[in-house]
């Protein structure tokens, strides 16, 4: 702008002059005119000359790269985390690795962005750096320029036809390759036969920074033809084979690439279980695993999935841990009772006392960043301990838990029952066991492992945390945090195996369950003790009799909803579907069930009662329920004759009776909560035992 100012000064002054000087003629002014003109076209070039030249020389200067000082060199190359990528892929956790980025390629898929990187972290560099998706348009863009320095704030060791490939997820760019200027270091490639042992760089050593070539290149492509392949997750059973064999921290060979569970927890770290608090942000606990549930599904307003729960115990105490969904998945196979585990990461929260009974105040819900393995060492971690319990002294301990040890004396199949509050259907299989004291108890074990129990007569069961109840007399029931086991390697199985063996033959047992062994949770009573006064009671009476069936009334059957667990009325929508209001959805499927109305009677009394589909399938029998529904549209002539033929059938059933108000009159309503048939030698040692009482 300086010879554009000059100029324009010039004619200024030119001008003036020339106003002042009367003795020039009107040509001599034209002339005149003339020359300024051209002396200003002249100043005017020159000054744009200048200016384009100015600009230039600071285009390219900032694009230079500048060779930086010694000391300079030294401040970045202390920035890089040395030795990180030989931990990383030793699967050891580097929090927030300095790498420079030496060189990329574009690797592009059909879905989505893709570069390869080589990195160095001062000592070593690695090629197999993937770097995905919009941090991929960094690189495209020239944010992330060659030699840049890159802080990793989060990363994944995934693992493409057995090659270890580290997935940067959140680089953050910390000083430009511009400022850079070059390669950083002497470092050498991870798996050369040059490359220094990985002891060397437990600190952050200082290694000497002299070079500044950029003679980076790509070795021959590690993925050959598989651009496109999946990354699956690496996890403690997908370890890469292909990783070269270093000193580890501890100047030791490792092996870790090549056994198929991950040492990648160091037990030495592992900390007091007692010490755990949601304050511990980092901390990684080893015990052993005292019980584990079965898989259980749970439903609710924040949604449905499957979880399990296990606990562990160290010298200092034990914790309960449960897994949720993907969690509960990928762990419950991993988790086995006995064994001992190193676990880090998982949310700590206050234990809900309500279902668990460990020594710790808080609770630990593992998440998608937490790791558990299973370990060799087994210091500090107690064998599992029992505190058997003698049958005879459970009525000590109602509404506790204990263990207990016994031998099993009946088994019964399994059934199910309907629960009130949620109309859920369950499954138990009822027990009865002795054990040394010579007395017996009725066990009641729910859920799927009553489906699968394996245990038969005169086997010994073992049970840690059964629940004792008072529920007619005494009985026993395993919950979720039960944990039931056959004829485990304990010196006390062995002692009551070899007791038993010898009594047998003529065992005497008291029972504390006061209830006909085999049928249901319910008082013995007549026919007759069904009265207003009975039925006015708060929770009604209920009650067990030996009756016979005298008249069929009328079926109700119903088209529901074909969904377990909810048999829900259907309502025809008039146009091949029908629609479920519980579900909230139509469908063109469903499923017949029955509700029948019968008299019953025994030697007191006879009473009419009403029975719901869960009972009446057990008085039909055989007969295809289904068939029984379409014949209620096509011939109940035929459907009424069927049902007769259960006339003057007898059975043990469990009546439930309450007084109930309809049109303003009072009445007493008999429901049938269960039927089963009789089991004539129990049934007669009943009968005896009530003509002893009398």
């Amino acid at each position: 702008m300086c010879p554009l100012a000059a100029c324009l000064l010039f004619v200024y002054f030119e001008f003036e002059k020339f106003l002042f000087d009367n003795n020039k003629s009107y040509a001599d002014l034209l002339k005149c005119v003339q020359q300024q003109i051209k002396t200003i076209k002249e100043l005017f070039l020159y000054s744009i000359v200048c200016v384009c030249v100015i600009s230039i020389t600071q285009i390219l200067s900032s694009f230079a790269l500048k060779p930086q000082s010694p000391t300079t060199m030294d401040h970045y190359f202390n920035q890089l985390t040395q030795g990180a990528i030989g931990h990383i892929l030793n699967n050891v956790k580097i929090e927030n690795p300095v790498f420079q980025m030496l060189a990329y390629k574009n690797m592009p898929t059909e879905n989505q962005v893709r570069y390869r990187l080589v990195v160095s972290d001062g000592a070593y560099t690695y090629q197999c750096c993937i770097i995905m998706g919009d941090l991929a348009l960094k690189v495209e863009k020239g944010e992330f320029d060659r030699f840049c320095l890159l802080k990793i704030n989060r990363y994944m060791l995934n693992e493409i036809q057995n090659r270890q490939v580290i997935v940067l997820a959140d680089p953050k760019l910390i000083v430009s390759g511009s400022q850079v200027g070059g390669k950083l270091g002497s470092p050498v490639a991870w798996d050369s036969a040059d490359a220094p042992p990985l002891s060397n760089f437990i600190p952050n050593y200082h290694l000497n920074a002299q070079t500044n070539s950029m003679d980076v290149e790509f070795e021959n492509d590690p993925f050959g033809d598989v651009d496109s392949a999946p990354m699956n997750k690496f996890s403690a059973n997908n370890v890469s084979n292909s990783a070269k064999k270093h000193k580890n921290n501890y100047g030791q060979v490792s092996s870790r690439q090549t056994n198929q569970m991950s040492n990648t927890l160091n037990p030495q770290l592992a900390c007091p279980i007692s010490s755990i608090t949601p304050y511990s942000n980092k901390w990684l606990i080893k015990g052993r695993v005292t019980s584990k549930t079965n898989k259980r599904t749970w439903n609710n307003a924040k949604g449905e999935g499957v979880l399990f729960a296990f606990d562990i115990k160290d010298d200092s105490g034990d914790i309960r841990m449960t897994a949720f969904k993907a969690e509960c998945e990928k762990f419950f196979d991993m988790i086995k009772v006995d064994d001992v585990v190193l676990v880090s990461r998982g949310q700590v929260k206050p234990a809900n006392k309500q279902f668990t009974r460990t020594s710790s105040e808080y609770e630990i819900t593992l998440n998608q960043e937490s790791i558990i393995e299973v370990c060799n060492d087994q210091t500090g971690c107690p064998n599992v301990s029992y505190d058997f319990k003698n049958l005879e002294s459970m009525q000590e301990y109602f509404g506790g838990f204990v263990d207990i040890i016994a031998i099993i004396k009946q088994v019964n199949d399994v059934d199910t029952i309907i629960q009130k509050k949620t109309n859920k259907e369950l499954l138990k299989r009822s027990l009865i066991i002795v054990d040394s004291s010579k007395t017996e108890v009725e066990l009641t074990i729910w859920g799927e492992e009553a489906l699968s129990f394996k245990g038969e007569i005169e086997d010994v069961i073992v049970i840690r945390g059964v629940k004792v109840s008072d529920f007619n007399g005494v009985s026993l029931s395993t919950t979720t945090n039960s944990t039931v086991e056959i004829n485990p390697a304990l010196e006390e199985v062995y002692a009551l195996k070899s007791w038993y063996n010898r009594v047998k033959d003529n065992l005497q047992t008291n029972s504390l369950t006061t209830k006909m062994s085999g049928a249901f949770r319910a008082d013995w009573n007549q026919l007759s003790e069904i009265t207003p006064e009975n039925a006015s009671q708060e929770n009604g009476i209920v009650m067990q009799t030996k009756a016979t069936i005298y008249q069929m009334g009328k079926p109700n059957m119903y088209k529901a909803c074909e969904i377990v667990g909810c048999n829900k009325k259907l309502i025809d929508t008039g146009n091949g579907f029908y629609r479920c209001e519980k579900c909230a959805k139509d469908t063109n499927r469903y499923q017949w069930r029955l509700i029948m109305t019968f008299g019953i009677a025994d030697h007191s009394k006879n009473v009419w009662v009403q029975a719901f589909p869960d009972q009446t399938i057990k008085l039909v029998g055989d007969r295809d329920i289904n068939e029984l529904g379409e014949l209620s549209l096509s011939d109940t002539n035929k459907l009424d004759e069927i049902l007769r033929t259960i006339n003057f059938s007898s059975y043990i059933f469990k009546l439930r009776a309450r007084m109930e108000h309809f049109n303003d009159e009072a009445r007493v309503r008999t429901q049938v909560a269960g039927v089963a048939p009789i089991n004539y030698q129990e049934y007669a040692g009943y009968m005896l035992n009530k003509i002893r009482e009398d």
